[in-house]
């Protein structure tokens, strides 16, 4: 579905002569990466509206996006599939994070939040099984991983000492989920690469 509208938009701007045909599909992806964003934006919103955490919900995807697309780790192979998971984990995340609040259990948000920025910068970058990376690139991507996380760190810390408490410890939940992505992400890599050697083994 969003592939088509993706292409139909290409397509209209190829006839409009707004772009070149020659280069369609790097339009035609970075359309489908957009539109993919804004529904991931307006669905956590409204997950963070109903939650009644709509900040909460707006910093935690701030912070998942931007740390995430340095730090790596695991992805779905469909669009449809990528979307689930963000509704499953944003809804997770924000249903922990308010449930650990209300509790008065902030020490283990932060607790997470540790366990999150030592999963991040033990692992970070891990490349995708599909799309490697050559050294020049992890590096480059462990840097900007860095600091990102060095960021929002900072951000968790002022946030700590005004009214907007309760979204640091939402970060901090949100670093562990990245954190926890990332080992999937190896574990999903570390799957496949074994299948792969028993399929050249068996050849």
């Amino acid at each position: 579905m969003l592939t088509r509208i993706a292409s139909y938009i290409t397509i209209m701007l190829i006839e409009n002569g707004s772009i070149t045909s020659e280069n369609r599909e790097l339009y035609q992806y970075g359309f489908l990466m957009g539109i993919a964003q804004i529904i991931n934006l307006i669905t956590t919103l409204i997950i963070g509206i109903l939650f009644r955490m709509p900040l909460e919900s707006f910093f935690f995807l701030l912070s998942f996006m931007t740390l995430r697309i340095y730090t790596g780790g695991y992805h779905s192979s469909t669009h449809s599939g990528c979307y689930i998971l963000s509704v499953v984990l944003t809804v997770s995340v924000l249903t922990a994070g308010k449930y650990i609040i209300a509790a008065g259990l902030n020490y283990l948000c932060v607790a997470l939040g540790i366990i999150g920025i030592i999963l991040v910068i033990w692992l970070a970058p891990v490349e995708d099984c599909n799309k490697s990376m050559d050294q020049i690139g992890k590096k480059v991507f462990r840097k900007r991983s860095m600091i990102s996380l060095v960021i929002w760190f900072v951000v968790m810390i002022v946030l700590f000492f005004t009214p907007f408490q309760n979204i640091t410890f939402i970060l901090c939940v949100s670093l562990f989920a990245i954190g926890v992505a990332a080992v999937c992400g190896l574990f999903k890599n570390y799957i496949i690469n074994k299948r792969v050697q028993k399929a050249t083994e068996v050849s």
